[in-house]
């Protein structure tokens, strides 16, 4: 969410997205997450930069009137695109600390009708996978 009103500001004239993606490996880092090690966001968001403009354009449709929910969709998609393994609620809940527990089950669940990942196990034992 940070990323997204820092990128609707603007402060910059230019490189305002090169520093979010900077800010977003800083905040990913700081949640314990070393997933710049492993993964490349720069390039996969280039790889998907049609619908990062569409999803930043839908989440910023007024000043203070963002919706959050499509960027966190698009974000949380492109890093569980290239999870390895299973996951758990819990794991976003823990690296994603300014994300109430509600928008996480809303977006699995979404993910999950749009067969995008399965529901391994029941209860607290409960993990999802990449399909």
């Amino acid at each position: 969410m940070f990323v997204l009103d820092f990128l609707c500001i603007h402060p910059f004239e230019d490189g305002n997205g090169r520093m979010s993606r900077l800010l977003t490996l800083l905040l990913l880092y700081k949640s314990g997450y070393m997933v710049g090690k492993y993964i490349g966001i720069e390039k996969l968001i280039e790889n998907t930069k049609d619908i990062y403009y569409e999803t930043l354009e839908s989440s910023s449709y007024g000043w203070h009137k963002n919706d959050y929910l499509p960027f966190l969709r698009y974000y949380l998609g492109i890093l569980i695109d290239k999870c390895i393994g299973k996951f758990t609620k819990k794991d976003i809940i823990e690296g994603c600390h300014d994300i109430s527990k509600i928008t996480v089950n809303r977006t699995l669940a979404e993910l999950l009708k749009n067969n995008y990942i399965k529901k391994i196990g029941v209860g607290r034992s409960t993990a999802y996978l990449k399909i």
